[in-house]
């Protein structure tokens, strides 16, 4: 696994724990640059929620392979972890 895939699926991570509470269903999971979303569209994780457009902010879904990944992967974070993903410090996968 590449060091964007690692980055890109903490970043998921983190927020399906911290901010959705585990909710695999949550529509708007991520909001990121395609750019930076791409290793994670490319592994099958995630989709566009809606039409992608290029070099601007777009929200994400988790695809049915990313909910049976993530679904091995819902436990709680405390405040400290989730400074620690956000600030780029702790990497998850």
């Amino acid at each position: 696994m590449t060091l964007a895939q690692r980055k890109i699926l903490t970043e998921i991570y983190r927020r399906l724990n911290y901010f959705k509470k585990g909710d695999l269903a949550d529509p708007l999971l991520l909001l990121e640059l395609p750019s930076k979303a791409k290793p994670a569209v490319e592994l099958g994780f995630i989709k566009p929620y809606s039409t992608e457009i290029k070099r601007v902010y777009n929200w994400y879904s988790l695809t049915e392979a990313g909910k049976e990944f993530f679904a091995n992967y819902i436990e709680p974070i405390s405040e400290y972890e989730n400074h620690l993903m956000a600030q780029g410090r702790f990497c998850k996968f």
